[in-house]
């Protein structure tokens, strides 16, 4: 269910599968898969990483809150986006992406 970004991580995939999928758990892999996406797409990067590297948790669909319920740690989610940025050469764009956690 969970598409190229999420499976590029294959244990976070597993650990998103794993238990039964509900109509929230499914929204929430496909919210956090479209983060990830559009963190490596040039136009939509900012606001992707903006969500991803907020510690925010006041809203139920928030980037702490999504990795919470998918069982998901958070800080390797931002580790593994800052590792694919200095390959990539976009450090810059998204030094924003910090291991807070």
């Amino acid at each position: 269910m969970a598409g190229k970004a999420l499976a590029r991580w294959g244990r976070y995939v597993d650990r998103a599968q794993s238990r039964p999928s509900t109509p929230c758990r499914s929204l929430m892999v496909a919210v956090l898969e479209t983060a990830l996406e559009d963190a490596r797409d040039f136009p939509q990067r900012s606001d992707a990483v903006t969500w991803v590297a907020s510690t925010d948790r006041w809203w139920p669909f928030s980037f702490e809150n999504i990795c919470e319920m998918l069982d998901i740690d958070p800080g390797e989610v931002r580790r593994l986006l800052q590792q694919d940025a200095v390959s990539e050469g976009t450090i810059a764009a998204i030094g924003c992406v910090s291991a807070r956690d």
